[in-house]
């Protein structure tokens, strides 16, 4: 009885303790258990069942959190797989491999268009670490590459640059590699990322891109060269027979005939000079070579030239030439007269060319702070569909057949320097009626330059003082011809010399006050022989005028850094060689006595004498055309054969030496003969 009590009461309780303890830590299940007891078992129970419930609520409430947990990480892992996928997508898409670089192990991890990139396969590329990826550089490249790393890695900023990587395939490749640094809490870097680029394509197109510019600028120079020796070699003949039209308009004793003739060849020669200034300003306009040479000049004596210059040619077509000036125009200008003038006769060579019947005007306006320059004609106009066509090169609008002189290029380089004068060249045309060209340029208003005479020069005849020596260095004879026949007449004395190195040994027994050196020559050029005499001790303060027919802006600033004090280019003007030598020789000039009429003097006094009816009429039949020049010649011949008409050619040529067309017509309308 005392066994079976046992179990009953401590056995068997124990027993079912045990495995409610046994069911509780396999299956966290809570057997039943006998709770009803007073006694120490069922107290034990009662704990063991208090105990388990806790446990149980919390085993279920961190079940809970962990699942939570594992629910978040899970979207966490999702976005970040889905991240992970877009950047592959760009990174392939950009053709950009993308590196994680970590500092301080070496390893590098890779993601992107891996073969794309290095031919590649990705899991071989994986392994690259830091020196792999080192020994693939190109060893020219190398030591480029580590420095700027370096150099962005403790600088702590972006790092750049470009270098060749060896591929799959053992060649080459251009990359471009650009890569930031990340920092640690301590502000010092411990990872880089980056991207890789193949640019073997562009390098490719940019070494394209650099032969193809250096081929054109070869061929470029090689056409600068061509064109400068072109005209070099036809300059040079010019230079004769230029200088030697001159030459004989100077001889009073010349018959009329024979003076027509000779100034026949001097305006030929003019006009085919006038070509190849064209062909070369083109040539310096397309490679970005000319420049604004702005030089004080007398904007009166300029418009009187051009005057001059048309006036005959419009006569010879029975065209009236017209120049209305306005009076408000400053005297003495700054500004590059010698592209102005070019412009101007370009047009106006054009107008009268395409001009039958009627006029062809120029007019000078103040436009604000600008000077505006028109020209007029009433001649062909021009098609409306081939005003596209007006400013191209070598291409001639209107009429064929009166397209026979000129080489397409006048309107072209006409525009070309309005534009590098800062203007805009401006065309309006009816077809049928006429044309009309206009720009404006702002030409700054000076004061009259020291020694100006402000009027006409006579010719130069000779100087005072004692005579002065000349050495003429040329290799062509003919040029050294037209430089003797020149200034032997003037009383100068002429020494040649055939190349550099006789003009030095001639510089030393001739003792020269001036040497005109041609800077093209054999055996020594004129370059080196400047440099010799100014280097010495006996030769050095020679003065030197460089000539040449080279045409390009910085042989006149070599030759002037060889020493020169001066550059004339070829062909030249008497008068400009006169002015040179009188400037560096302080030359005192006598000048002919027979052209005085042309220097300026005070008004004649006295009661104005109007001449006869038959006068008058040739008088205004010349201003109504606006042939100024035969004008003034009628007039002083009036003066020479009667001295009572001084007072009235006196008005007259101040009127016409300001251009005032208007005011003549009105002054000749309003005389009456006194006859």
């Amino acid at each position: 009885m005392l066994a079976v009590l046992l179990r009953r009461q401590i056995a068997t309780p124990l027993r079912q303790l045990l495995v409610a303890v046994r069911q509780m830590g396999e299956r966290r299940v809570l057997a039943p258990l006998d709770t009803a007891r007073r006694d120490e078992i069922g107290q034990l129970a009662t704990a063991f069942a208090a105990t388990a419930r806790s446990v149980v609520e919390e085993i279920r409430r961190r079940d809970r959190e962990l699942q939570q947990e594992s629910t978040g990480r899970m979207q966490i892992y999702e976005a970040l797989q889905a991240s992970e996928t877009r950047y592959r997508i760009v990174a392939e898409q950009t053709g950009h491999v993308v590196y994680d670089y970590d500092l301080a192990s070496g390893r590098i991890d890779w993601a992107g268009p891996i073969t794309q990139v290095t031919g590649d396969r990705p899991e071989e590329f994986a392994r690259l670490d830091i020196h792999g990826w080192e020994e693939r550089i190109h060893p020219e490249d190398r030591a480029k590459a580590l420095q700027a790393l370096k150099q962005a890695q403790v600088e702590s900023r972006k790092y750049q640059v470009e270098y060749r990587f060896q591929c799959a395939d053992g060649g080459y490749g251009y990359i471009e590699d650009e890569g930031v640094f990340l920092t640690d809490a301590q502000g010092r870097p411990h990872r880089m990322l980056g991207t890789m680029k193949n640019i073997s394509e562009r390098k490719r197109a940019e070494q394209a891109l650099r032969t193809a510019k250096e081929e054109a600028d070869k061929a470029n120079r090689a056409k600068s060269q061509f064109l400068a020796n072109v005209s070099h070699e036809l300059r040079t003949p010019l230079n004769a027979i230029l200088g030697y039209a001159q030459i004989l308009l100077r001889d009073t004793a010349l018959a009329n005939k024979t003076r027509n003739g000779v100034a026949i060849i001097q305006q030929s020669g003019d006009h085919l000079l006038g070509l190849i200034n064209d062909i070369l300003d083109l040539a310096k306009i397309e490679s970005n070579k000319l420049e604004i040479d702005a030089q004080p000049f007398d904007l009166a004596d300029f418009l009187r030239g051009i005057a001059n210059a048309f006036a005959l040619k419009a006569q010879q077509k029975n065209l009236a030439f017209r120049m209305d000036a306005d009076p408000r125009l400053p005297v003495h200008v700054q500004g590059d007269e010698r592209k102005l003038r070019q412009i101007l006769f370009n047009l106006i060579g054009n107008a009268i060319k395409f001009t039958d019947v009627g006029e062809v005007a120029l007019a000078i306006d103040r436009d604000d702070e600008r000077i505006r320059f028109t020209v007029t004609d009433t001649g062909c106009g021009i098609r409306p569909e081939e005003l596209r066509q007006l400013f191209q090169p070598f291409r001639q609008v209107g009429d064929r057949n009166r397209a026979t002189e000129g080489a397409g290029l006048g309107l072209v380089i006409s525009r070309r320097l309005v534009e590098l004068l800062g203007g805009v060249l401006q065309v309006e045309s009816t077809f049928g009626q006429g044309s009309q060209f206009g720009f404006a340029l702002s030409l700054l208003a000076i004061a009259a330059p020291t020694g100006d005479a402000g009027g006409m020069i006579a010719p130069m005849i000779g100087y005072r003082g004692s005579r002065r020596r000349v050495l003429v260095a040329d290799d062509k004879h003919e040029n050294r011809a037209v430089l003797i026949d020149m200034l032997a007449p003037l009383g100068f004395e002429i020494a040649e010399a055939t190349d550099g190195r006789a003009a030095l040994d001639l510089a030393a027994t001739f003792r020269p006050d001036v040497v005109l050196m041609d800077m093209r020559m054999p055996v020594l050029d004129g370059v080196e022989a400047t440099r010799r005499l100014r280097q010495s001790e006996g030769l050095r303060d020679i003065v030197v005028i460089a000539i040449s027919a080279s045409a390009y802006g910085h042989h006149r600033e070599q030759y002037l850094a060889a020493g020169a004090n001066a550059f004339l280019s070829k062909p030249f003007r008497q008068e400009d060689l006169l002015e040179l030598l009188r400037a560096h020789l302080k030359l005192r000039p006598v000048y002919d006595s027979a052209t005085d009429s042309a220097m300026p003097s005070d008004p004649p006094a006295g009661p104005m004498v109007v001449p006869p009816d038959a006068e008058l009429a040739i008088l205004r039949d010349l201003a109504q055309r606006g042939d100024l020049r035969n004008l003034l010649a009628h007039a002083e011949r009036l003066e020479c054969a009667d001295p009572c008409h001084a007072p009235f050619v006196a008005q007259l040529r101040d009127l016409a030496e300001r251009f005032q067309i208007k005011k003549i017509n009105e002054f000749l309308a309003g005389t009456a003969s006194s006859s």
